[in-house]
């Protein structure tokens, strides 16, 4: 990794601080939570060894998923203090129990991760993982997409969600795909039960695994994953790394169809293309609400995953709105972030 003189490294670390406080947020932030200069120890910038992540299983090739340093990038203090900061000032306030981020740029793989061990029910952001799943499958069957199911609403009653949204009509019939769009534009429950009878649960659980992830048990409510193992399914579809790349690009264009708005985009200006998915939890004491998405920043895209838990599911989604500000308002000022490409 490149090394920097000191002043250089601490005339960067005041300019990014100066532009960081001259935010104008949607709301006010407290003075307790305003982002402060990082201490700078060195000029050095360590070496960083990078982890890479390949697929086993072949006799000629081990596919490459994924390279990520192994720690967190420098140039992001700022950001990362502005998070902590903000959690901390929620927490005491009696709306966040627990909240964990995972931030990373797509262009040089900087990353970082606040409350990076702390782990959530990830409930429907499984959801994609399903869906790529499917996919992987398809590469076999080519005509599964297009194949019909008729649907029959059950008699049990499912779990009410807070976010309610579109859901299948019964006796209606629908194609694979169909269900694809009900699954993550709407988040629909009943599309998902239907696909899950489908879905070759073997294969499932390789998605995990080639990922080195744990696979869920699907009868198992006390599964829970961190925000940054979680980000490994967004950041294998961006980068090609699993799927195909026009199912890629496929399974992304799905999710930059997904209709909730109450979390990440709240935090956006309108019209910003974001590729997301949201997943809410409840024990019928507290709640967990979480959200991730790839947010197409000026053709420099970064990805953001925020999980929470909480007493109120509503000020969930603001903590989700607010840390989404937070993050598009650093790297849309951020100098050293802005767009390379004409």
């Amino acid at each position: 990794m490149k090394q920097f003189p000191v002043h250089h490294l601490i005339w960067t670390t005041l300019a990014t601080v100066a532009v960081t406080s001259a935010v104008t947020y949607r709301f006010t932030l407290p003075k307790a939570i305003t982002p402060v200069q990082p201490h700078v120890e060195s000029g050095k910038v360590e070496d960083c060894v990078y982890g890479l992540n390949r697929l086993s299983g072949y006799r000629f090739v081990s596919p490459l998923v994924s390279a990520e340093t192994e720690c967190e990038s420098k140039s992001l203090l700022p950001l990362k203090q502005s998070v902590e900061s903000y959690i901390e000032y929620q927490q005491k306030s009696g709306t966040l129990t627990r909240a964990s981020v995972y931030v990373r740029m797509f262009r040089n793989s900087d990353w970082t991760a606040i409350h990076m061990n702390e782990k959530f029910h990830p409930a429907s952001l499984l959801k994609v993982p399903e869906i790529i799943t499917f996919l992987r499958m398809a590469e076999n069957d080519p005509g599964l997409l297009d194949r019909k199911i008729r649907f029959v609403k059950p008699l049990e009653q499912y779990p009410t969600t807070a976010f309610a949204s579109q859901t299948l009509q019964s006796g209606h019939e629908y194609s694979i795909r169909e269900l694809f769009h009900y699954l993550l534009a709407y988040s629909d429950n009943y599309a998902n039960v239907e696909l899950i009878h489908r879905m070759d649960m073997a294969a499932f659980r390789k998605t995990f695994t080639d990922l080195h992830l744990t696979p869920p048990d699907m009868s198992d409510r006390n599964y829970v994953m961190s925000a940054k193992d979680y980000s490994k399914f967004p950041e294998a579809l961006y980068n090609t790394a699993y799927l195909t790349i026009n199912s890629s690009e496929y399974a992304t264009s799905l999710l930059s169809e997904c209709n909730f708005k109450d979390g990440l985009l709240k935090g956006l200006p309108e019209g910003e293309q974001v590729a997301h998915k949201f997943g809410e939890w409840s024990d019928g004491v507290g709640y967990e609400l979480h959200e991730s998405g790839i947010v197409y920043l000026n053709h420099e895209p970064y990805l953001i995953t925020v999980m929470t838990a909480g007493p109120d599911i509503h000020k969930l989604a603001d903590v989700i709105g607010d840390l989404s500000k937070i993050t598009y308002d650093y790297f849309n000022r951020n100098l050293a972030y802005q767009p390379t490409r004409p």
